[in-house]
């Protein structure tokens, strides 16, 4: 992952951003880190769910081939 930082300025409902102060309480962290952790792996998730997605098309496409 890229070190070069960049800010950024957001609006967060107060219950999230309470669930995310508990989460950076609960790991050692403050706010800042505990955002780019739960962004990197919410991001890192859903890119391994695309995959699967996608791998388990073709293989029901190679699925189908040896059916027919």
């Amino acid at each position: 992952m890229s070190r070069k930082l960049q800010r950024l300025n957001m609006n967060m409902p107060a219950s999230l951003i309470q669930q995310v102060d508990e989460y950076a309480n609960r790991m050692n962290l403050n706010r800042t880190s505990a955002m780019i952790c739960l962004v990197s792996t919410a991001l890192e998730q859903k890119n391994a769910i695309d995959m699967m997605e996608e791998l388990l098309s073709k293989l029901k496409l190679e699925s189908d081939k040896v059916e027919d």
